[in-house]
């Protein structure tokens, strides 16, 4: 009975979610970026960083400099799991693992040994905004 009372309660949450996001949602327009595979996190940090929140809003239009094609969800999914991944990659010092097991991570507390950890961490909290935003609506 339990499981069937939060599942339900977890569905209206959802529901309510979707609604909130639909009324921000910016009407028209496409959140344009262009990036480097081989850079993809500085590349997006320098982007995304220069975008006014509103447009974070817009759909997102991806594109990998010196790649033709174009993006009807799959370059932007594909932008989001590489970008995630170099997020979350020691080199920057933002996260680690806990200490219960490897899949879970949390903030670094040595992250200030990175001079710019503040405003990745910034970038990072604008990357998983725009990731909820183009799922959710």
């Amino acid at each position: 009975m339990a499981m069937i009372r939060n599942k339900r309660g977890l569905v209206n949450k959802l529901k309510i979610l979707r609604s909130e996001l639909a009324k921000l949602q910016t009407p028209s327009g496409y959140c344009r970026i262009e990036v480097t595979r081989e850079d993809v996190f500085e590349d997006s940090y320098r982007e995304v960083m220069n975008l006014r929140v509103r447009d974070l809003r817009k759909r997102l239009m991806i594109k990998f400099r010196g790649e033709e094609g174009l993006d009807y969800g799959g370059v932007a999914r594909e932008w989001l799991y590489l970008l995630s991944h170099e997020m979350l990659n020691p080199y920057y010092g933002l996260f680690q693992y806990s200490r219960e097991d490897i899949y879970t991570l949390e903030v670094n507390p040595n992250s200030s040994i990175n001079p710019d950890h503040i405003s990745y961490f910034y970038f990072v909290g604008r990357i998983v905004g725009m990731a909820i935003f183009t799922v959710t609506t």
